[in-house]
């Protein structure tokens, strides 16, 4: 589920609270007794909205601890190639490729540092940075490793 929509359920979910406490008297919830309070509502949304925020900030955590994972793959399986690369041309050919790969990695831990400090309005735009910048990532590598591949 995005950021987005488990904040629009969010922010639903504390209106209708709100609105429901709403009322002067609410009459008492059966088999307890005690009536339903303004400052219990409120307390109980309060509670919710920070339930979806700690959920959000763990889904946040795990993409980046994903992502950041990929990439260290990623650049693992790049410098192996090097040992494949014999020849002089071979290793011209490597090392243009590296660069190029360099160049794109920094682009791809600039995308993740994006969304580690994205907000909710920002959240699906930096998503779709970071998952760009991987597949660029992963298709300069699987170019070197067909090159490489001996």
């Amino acid at each position: 589920m995005s950021m987005k929509r488990i904040l629009l359920v969010s922010m639903i979910v504390l209106l209708a609270v709100s609105l429901a406490g709403c009322k002067k008297k609410e009459a008492p919830a059966e088999g307890d007794g005690k009536g339903v309070t303004m400052e219990g509502m409120k307390e109980q949304a309060k509670e919710a909205m920070e339930a979806t925020g700690e959920y959000l900030a763990e889904q946040k955590d795990k993409l980046v601890a994903a992502s950041q994972e990929q990439l260290d793959n990623l650049k693992s399986k790049f410098d192996d190639l090097q040992a494949k690369a014999q020849s002089e041309e071979a290793k011209q050919q490597y090392s243009q490729m590296k660069t190029q790969f360099d160049k794109q990695l920094e682009q791809a831990k600039a995308k993740m540092q994006d969304l580690k400090d994205a907000s909710a309005d920002t959240w699906d735009s930096a998503q779709k940075g970071v998952k760009d910048a991987m597949d660029s990532l992963k298709q300069t590598y699987d170019k070197a490793a067909s090159q490489f591949s001996e």
